[in-house]
């Protein structure tokens, strides 16, 4: 624990737990940790590429951060070495119609989809290794480029319209993803309310009643991960698939615990 430095909010609350690596083996270790994914070697290909990276000086520098702040129950992180209380992050079961619903009663696997479909919370989850003059310039870029594009995609709106948009508008992770250097890259750890795993809408999903009472859902969180990497270019090697476009739920305030990139939102 004394090697976390803690990262408090403009309210003067622990925001965020940093961690960074001596080396690549430190950030591995982490992904290696037992029964993160029903498969013990989920992160072999995640991992396989930052080595084609780190053989061109990219990837080489990493932040591993634990998000303290969230709108579920709080949790004690004292049986950990951290003299901190910790509100965990809110992510609701499958809804009734989700193909994953299935997969979480039958085979007790959870997995992301719907407005969980990304794990980040926000778009300041990935400004850790920023300085404050390239979020605000990366802010202010993003927010004039937005409000252009909108007034010329919405030529009938008023002004107070625009601004009405704007204000619900959270500026997406890829913001600040992108400004970090071709070296450097965010491992965000999140430690969600297990309770809410078993519940949609805010009721008890009825065949998950047995298997939620045999689970410390008080003291055992669920574990999320999310890597953030900048662009590093098309010279690494290796061959692997990216999403280039996919269509997220409106955002419904500032830093939501549901993923907030605003609609029809391009990913590098």
């Amino acid at each position: 624990s004394n090697d976390f430095k803690e990262i408090k909010n403009a309210k003067d609350k622990t925001e965020y737990l940093e961690f960074r690596p001596e080396n690549i083996e430190d950030l591995f270790s982490f992904l290696d940790l037992p029964n993160t994914f029903e498969e013990n070697k989920g992160f072999d290909e995640i991992k396989r590429f930052i080595l084609l990276c780190n053989e061109h000086n990219k990837l080489t520098d990493w932040s591993i951060v634990i998000k303290t702040t969230g709108r579920a129950r709080t949790l004690n992180l004292n049986g950990l070495g951290f003299n901190l209380s910790i509100d965990r992050t809110k992510r609701d079961g499958p809804s009734e119609k989700s193909r994953c619903r299935d997969n979480l009663i039958n085979n007790h696997i959870f997995a992301a989809g719907g407005a969980s479909a990304n794990i980040l919370t926000g778009g300041k989850d990935l400004q850790i290794r920023l300085t404050d003059a390239v979020i605000k310039q990366a802010t202010k870029d993003f927010i004039e480029q937005w409000i252009k594009e909108y007034k010329d995609n919405n030529p009938e709106l008023t002004e107070d319209k625009i601004l009405d948009k704007y204000n619900k508008l959270n500026v997406p992770e890829k913001v600040y993803r992108q400004k970090m250097t071709s070296k450097e890259g965010v491992l965000v750890i999140y430690l969600m309310d297990l309770a809410l795993v078993f519940e949609s809408g805010g009721h008890q999903i009825t065949e998950l009643k047995g298997l939620k009472e045999s689970i410390n859902t008080d003291e055992v969180p669920l574990i999320g991960y999310a890597i953030g990497i900048p662009a590093v270019g098309d010279d690494i090697g290796g061959t692997y698939l990216q999403s280039k476009f996919h269509e997220e739920p409106e955002t419904s305030g500032p830093d939501d615990d549901q993923y907030d990139d605003y609609q029809d939102d391009l990913e590098m």
